[in-house]
């Protein structure tokens, strides 16, 4: 669908990269950027029409973390309440 592409520049003294067209196809568009030992993918979607009768844009963002592919797993009653407080945090700061 998508050419594969690879965009790539030094930032701050670390490679910064960009990969497009190789990963969710069936998604309107995504890239994984990654930077250092950080890694991001980034998907979006769209409806095929508009809706009508808005006037806002109406946007959307699921934020999800993987501890576990660091090694870390979460586990305990007191640690997923100290993760989900993390989480709704992360959800304020992407919402303003």
């Amino acid at each position: 669908m998508f050419e594969h592409k690879i965009f790539k520049m030094d930032f701050a003294g670390r490679e910064l990269s960009v990969e497009i067209g190789k990963i969710c196809e069936m998604a309107s568009g995504s890239c994984i950027v990654r930077y250092s030992d950080s890694m991001v993918m980034v998907n979006t979607t769209k409806s095929a029409k508009p809706r009508d009768g808005i006037d806002f844009f109406p946007l959307s963002v699921d934020y999800e973390e993987k501890l576990y592919s660091v090694g870390k797993i979460p586990g305990g009653f007191f640690k997923e309440r100290r993760q989900a407080f993390r989480k709704s945090y992360t959800y304020i700061k992407i919402d303003r």
